[in-house]
């Protein structure tokens, strides 16, 4: 499984509802996020086949509009919801990973 070329990926039924943004570990090369309708943000880890997500983060109370990596801290994302709230997570803060919530955000995230 090489990771450097260009390739495919496909997973059925990744969230409940439809898929509204996908953002790409600027850090990690094999970590995924995705973001739902469902509210939920999905990390993927592409070594282990990507079949099944490794993170389940779940939070947000309606769908989520964008999702973005750090680009400094590759254990941390930020969310921003139709609920209005930029939610910041950290993977190495189980078994939530939330670290902080922003509430009546205006829905846009800087990577």
């Amino acid at each position: 499984n090489d990771l450097n070329k260009s390739a495919r990926w496909k997973v059925a039924d990744a969230h409940a509802r439809r898929v509204t943004d996908v953002a790409w570990s600027p850090l990690v090369r094999w970590w995924i996020a995705s973001a739902g309708a469902d509210g939920d943000v999905k990390i993927w880890d592409l070594r282990s086949g990507g079949g099944e997500p490794v993170y389940t983060l779940s939070s947000h109370l309606s769908s989520i509009n964008r999702i973005a990596w750090s680009r400094s801290h590759p254990e941390m994302l930020a969310s921003a919801g139709v609920d209005r709230t930029l939610r910041l997570w950290n993977l190495r803060k189980p078994p939530r990973f939330l670290v902080h919530t922003q509430d009546d955000f205006a829905t846009e995230v800087v990577g």
